[in-house]
């Protein structure tokens, strides 16, 4: 029997068991990148998910992204989203097979680098080019003029008469 928190807290889930159960999408295989203020990688609901030493903290150069938060953290509440475990302790993602990995590009100097290290274009510490998909929060300070669409078309991935190219195929997911 569960435990009348752990029950009301199912009440609250978003109900997407349905389609693990009649179809069989599970996130298995899939390999997730939070792009966002940090990924607490230890995080009970999460950390059966996460890629081992595949994440990484742009403030300093470790593969732990876990914010220094003590109000919560949004890459974090956004990868429970994307990947939660079933593992009966919170809720479910909705990709509940899916690996995951964090990037804390939002609590960083958001440089052009780290900008493209954190999606995709990087090889090497971090690691981001074996990603499916990328989950990226985008905030821009005063004065830094951040552009994501002027990088992107930078980098041969937009042409700005157009807008954004649509992708191949083959070419990971931003969402």
């Amino acid at each position: 029997m569960l435990s009348p928190i752990r029950e009301a807290s199912r009440a609250l889930d978003i109900n997407v068991e349905p389609v693990y159960s009649n179809f069989g999408f599970t996130g298995a295989g899939v390999i997730t990148a939070v792009v966002d203020s940090g990924l607490e990688i230890a995080h009970e609901d999460l950390a059966a998910n996460v890629v081992s030493g595949g994440s990484w903290n742009f403030l300093n150069g470790t593969t732990d992204p876990t914010s220094t938060a003590t109000t919560g953290d949004h890459g974090t509440s956004v990868a429970g989203l994307i990947a939660m475990a079933q593992n009966m302790v919170g809720g479910i993602g909705v990709a509940p097979s899916a690996r995951l990995k964090g990037f804390n590009f939002i609590a960083s100097s958001q440089s052009t680098a780290n900008f493209v290290a954190s999606l995709g274009g990087s090889t090497a510490n971090p690691n981001s080019s074996d990603m499916h998909v990328f989950n990226q929060r985008l905030r821009a300070h005063h004065n830094q003029g951040i552009a994501p669409i002027e990088q992107l078309r930078q980098h041969g991935q937009a042409d700005p008469s157009r807008g954004i190219d649509p992708p191949p195929l083959d070419t990971p997911l931003f969402v």
